[in-house]
């Protein structure tokens, strides 16, 4: 299993790469929301696009948290890619006309090469992100529509697996686990830091906030938990009882999704 450590310069490169990062939960863990917001806060930092995404519609309970109204149940497509199957020269001409409400391509074969409609495949482009993060996901198989619907942007684009649990199928290029952890949140701080990117306040309040939901308040914390609170405390200053008080968060520089 890859450690976060040997794990964080390849994060650190591939965010560095990246244009616009789509990161990714389940969508019914406060925990797993909290630690992809936090996330998404520290990308943003470094002028790069973030878009949210899970395949159901946030608890009504988590719109509070900074940045959670950025979040897309699912994401909608964005351009029909029409492709054919064909040999190099079997194609004299490609056109297309408007007939009543349709709207025709023609496309016509040379040396009496007969296409079939079983040459010809539709699927949609991704919405122009170029590196995919997912947060407290198991298996892709948990983002069900979601994944369907981007399954070719998950197989072709590098992807970085962040997670707690031990039944996760490290599905990703690069596989960020740690199942001594109780939350996600703190595998999230342990990228943050080793990959010595720079934590903002909000970033670290959303932190602070999923390790209060992922251990009920602290009351089933270890001393792990508890030291990762001390770290965040440490990196910005944040007094543990303050941090039920909620941040006004800095706007993603991202497009929002239509949901549906």
């Amino acid at each position: 299993m890859q450690t976060i450590t040997n794990a964080a310069s390849q994060i650190r490169e591939l965010i560095g790469q990246s244009r616009k990062v789509l990161l990714v939960t389940t969508g019914d863990n406060s925990d797993h929301v909290a630690a992809t917001l936090a996330l998404a806060q520290v990308i943003a930092t470094k002028d790069r696009q973030v878009l949210l995404a899970s395949p159901v519609q946030l608890d009504p309970r988590l719109l509070g948290l900074p940045g959670a109204d950025y979040f897309n149940k699912g994401l909608a497509p964005t351009s029909l890619v029409i492709s054919l199957d064909y040999k190099p020269g079997s194609i004299a001409k490609v056109s297309y006309a408007a007939e009543g409400s349709k709207f025709n391509f023609v496309i016509t074969p040379s040396n009496g090469t007969l296409f079939s409609p079983d040459n010809v495949t539709y699927s949609y482009t991704n919405a122009g992100y170029d590196l995919i993060i997912t947060v407290g996901v198991s298996d892709l198989s948990l983002l069900s529509g979601l994944y369907e619907s981007e399954r070719r942007s998950f197989g072709a684009l590098p992807l970085i697996n962040i997670d707690h649990s031990p039944s996760n199928s490290q599905f990703g290029k690069v596989n960020a686990i740690n199942t001594e952890s109780l939350t996600a949140s703190e595998v999230v701080t342990q990228v943050i830091t080793s990959a010595k990117l720079a934590l903002t306040p909000q970033a670290g309040q959303l932190l602070m906030t999923g390790l209060r939901e992922g251990t009920n308040d602290f009351t089933h914390a270890t001393p792990r938990v508890f030291e990762t609170a001390a770290e965040i405390s440490r990196l910005l200053s944040i007094p543990a009882e303050s941090t039920e008080e909620k941040l006004v968060s800095q706007p993603f520089r991202q497009g929002k999704e239509v949901t549906h």
